[in-house]
């Protein structure tokens, strides 16, 4: 899988997040909020359920594509650091965006601004940006990188050991967590931390059915399957899959923040690189935008929701399903770019610093 195509799996994810988020029902979407679908509001509040596949969708690929950069490559901790600061830069900008539109509407909490600053946590009452909770993930498999790439370094290559050890095991660490944390709810503490890990081996899964899909080389084996196959055929049983397992998402629980999401995310992933290779129909730009700035589409996505509802009108406007979700990507996109372009001037920060001391060294030595 190439970057390009990651980019067009996480364009997918972005428009399928959308989708999820503006038509589930949720206490999140207003009365007010009008929109139209041609099965009807109550059957697409069930099937926009299955865009929560999304988040794996994103983790799948963060693990395929550290695994080419950072896994296969001398350990770099100011790398790691970047990487870490990359997610959090373009996070503390839209928080300090939304924060301003809080205070100027009296609705600021400086109470819970430490637990904003790392999203610490997943109740989007106490998040001043909305959807913002996996954040917290994100940092949790970026600190715990060195210690991942170097146990993974050490196994060597086993496919069946780094399955037990690398998705099995999380997976039962998850269904375990999941039936004693009700026991602990009265207890904040302890059940914010089994909370805490619950969340985290909810993802793992995924993160490393990327990690090893990338090692063993499972897509270009799946191009080099498909390369002579008749593209109409291809491309019909692909789409056909695709949908099929968002449908039976909801139907099936192990497939809901279950241990299988993996398994659903590898097909879906699957369908979509065979979709990108044999339809004559698909998005060789707008996708690989979305994709590529995938964090700002969700952080700015939550700013139609909850602390900040009232703009939500905004992006109903069109009403109609479909035009919905793609009017939410128009509306978003210039304040993703003006964010994208704020976070790369800091990021780039320390690099110039960097520059300045070595041109200042280099004109005091002559």
């Amino acid at each position: 899988m190439t970057v390009e195509e990651s980019n067009k799996v996480k364009g997918i994810a972005v428009l399928l997040m959308f989708w999820t988020h503006l038509f589930t029902g949720s206490y999140l979407i207003l009365p007010t909020s009008r929109w139209f679908s041609l099965l009807g509001q109550a059957a697409m509040n069930k099937i926009a359920y299955a865009g929560t596949v999304c988040l794996f969708m994103f983790i799948f690929c963060s693990g395929y594509g550290l695994y080419r950069s950072s896994f296969l490559k001398p350990a770099d901790w100011r790398k790691d650091l970047r990487r870490i600061f990359g997610i959090l830069v373009p996070y503390w900008l839209i928080m300090d965006a939304t924060i301003l539109w809080l205070a100027a509407h009296h609705r600021f909490e400086p109470r819970v601004f430490l637990i904003n600053l790392f999203a610490l946590s997943h109740n989007d009452e106490s998040l001043y940006v909305t959807f913002s909770w996996f954040i917290k993930v994100y940092l949790e498999l970026l600190i715990l990188l060195p210690l991942m790439r170097a146990a993974e370094r050490k196994n060597g290559r086993n496919p069946l050991k780094d399955f037990l050890l690398y998705i099995a095991l999380p997976a039962a660490l998850q269904l375990f967590l999941q039936r004693k944390m009700p026991a602990y709810e009265g207890q904040r503490m302890v059940y914010y931390g089994l909370y805490t890990v619950n969340e985290f081996v909810t993802v793992l899964p995924s993160f490393y059915a990327g990690v090893l899909c990338a090692k063993y080389q499972v897509f270009e084996k799946l191009k080099a399957r498909f390369a002579s196959a008749p593209s109409w055929p291809v491309t019909l049983a692909a789409l056909a899959v695709f949908a099929g397992m968002l449908l039976v998402r909801q139907a099936v629980p192990m497939l809901s923040f279950g241990c299988l999401d993996w398994a659903e995310v590898i097909l879906l992933v699957c369908c979509l690189l065979l979709l990108f290779g044999h339809a004559p129909f698909h998005s060789r730009r707008a996708l690989p935008y979305l994709g590529s700035r995938s964090l700002h589409y969700w952080l700015l996505s939550g700013s139609f929701f909850l602390n900040t509802s009232e703009l939500q009108f905004i992006v109903y406007l069109p009403q109609y399903v479909p035009l919905v979700v793609l009017w939410e990507a128009v509306v978003e996109t210039p304040f993703v770019m003006f964010f994208d372009w704020a976070s790369r001037q800091i990021l780039a920060i320390p690099e110039k610093l960097a520059l300045r001391r070595q041109a200042r060294s280099g004109e005091n030595s002559r």
